[in-house]
């Protein structure tokens, strides 16, 4: 496999000497041999070498960082293959434990930069697993991936391809072992969930990423004897986990009619009742509504549309929390806000928050952890911000 050595940009050195692991577009990472599948970088100060898996289709990405050695003449004996394998091996094993005892049948095997597969993240739900490539460079070793995922679980019944285009958005999946399915149950903290792998539902119904959240959010007690309402709801999850966990009542509310069907699917699956669903506008509701709630949970996406203009998370909660905290029970209300967005950091958020009113008090913080952990020197891969706040 050939393998390259090349010149990287003054900046981007500084950046890897903190410990970033991406090497973006610029004059010198566009002149990378584009045949090149691997390139190293020789750094004499330090005598290191860093080697890098090349993306010259990507956009704003042309490297990711793989390992980073002091051996000698490291570049002759490198096997690209015979490393990508036993790394391969070792986190199916040690993420095999973890599950083990994760009380849920969704999990990452593979968080990307975290778990040293740059740019590839691989996601099971039961018995199918879904290879999510953020770097157009796996997609040569898809083979390679799925035999040594196959040699190491027996419980892979169907495998998924599916490529993320540069802004993050989900490509189409291409099924690649086993049946086509079109949707499956799976079980997380005893919550019983409908998942799709169907094109038509741009995702899976369910977000993973946020299991960790959950199992923070039970271990606080934080559902228990109270109401919730549940904005930009999706398909629900959060609502039916909070009438597993003590919960008297959930509202939830979302712009899609489409997710509101399988809200209604996943209700009948968990038998629950006083769980219901407007399809309508968040802001709208916030305006009109006159019920009262103990909880309010906002998970909005990172870019909102709001009557008919683009709206960053931060502008939506500058316009929209006092509206929140209006419907909010003034002595046992508690609030839980998310930002998923990785240019904002956890202390800029609680920041922002208490600015808009500073009578908030945080209680607790929320994010990513156990299957889908984060690199403190790689902003990009902690995205997940939650603050649990309470009025003074």
């Amino acid at each position: 496999m050939k393998l390259a050595r090349v010149s990287i940009h003054p900046a981007t050195i500084k950046e890897l000497h903190k410990n970033h692991p991406h090497i973006t577009s610029d004059r010198y990472s566009l002149c990378f041999p584009k045949n090149a599948p691997l390139v190293y970088w020789y750094d004499e100060k330090k005598d290191k070498k860093y080697f890098f898996l090349h993306d010259p289709l990507h956009q704003k990405i042309k490297a990711r960082l793989w390992k980073v050695t002091v051996e000698k003449r490291a570049e002759d004996s490198f096997d690209f293959i015979k490393e990508l394998n036993d790394r391969f091996e070792r986190v199916l094993e040690e993420k095999g434990q973890l599950f083990k005892s994760s009380e849920r049948e969704n999990f990452f095997w593979l968080f990307g930069e975290a778990d040293g597969f740059p740019g590839l993240r691989l996601i099971s739900f039961n018995d199918t697993f879904v290879f999510q490539a953020e770097s157009f460079f796996w997609k040569q070793f898809k083979d390679v991936l799925i035999k040594k995922l196959r040699s190491m679980r027996n419980d892979v019944q169907c495998v998924y391809w599916q490529e993320r285009t540069s802004s993050g958005e989900s490509g189409k999946l291409e099924k690649i072992l086993g049946d086509d399915l079109k949707q499956a149950t799976i079980n997380e903290f005893g919550v019983n969930y409908t998942v799709f792998f169907d094109d038509a539902k741009k995702d899976f119904g369910l977000f993973t990423d946020m299991a960790f959240v959950r199992k923070e959010m039970k271990q606080r007690g934080l559902f228990e004897g109270r109401n919730l309402l549940n904005l930009f709801a999706h398909t629900g999850a959060f609502s039916f986990f909070a009438m597993k966990n003590g919960a008297t009542q959930t509202h939830s509310v979302d712009l899609s009619p489409t997710w509101m069907d399988v809200f209604y699917q996943n209700r009948e699956h968990n038998k629950l009742e006083n769980c219901t669903y407007t399809v309508g506008k968040v802001e709208d509701y916030l305006e009109e509504s006159k019920d009262t709630f103990q909880v309010i949970l906002c998970d909005p996406p990172p870019v909102l549309t709001i009557k008919e203009k683009k709206m960053s998370v931060m502008n939506f909660y500058q316009r929209y929390l006092n509206k929140m905290i209006h419907l909010l029970d003034k002595e046992k209300g508690t609030l839980v806000l998310f930002c998923n967005n990785h240019s904002i950091k956890m202390s800029d958020f609680e920041k922002e928050i208490k600015k808009i009113n500073n009578k908030l008090k945080i209680k607790g913080y929320l994010g990513l952890g156990e299957d889908c952990t984060v690199i403190s020197s790689f902003n990009e891969g902690n995205y997940i911000k939650g603050v649990i706040l309470e009025i003074c």
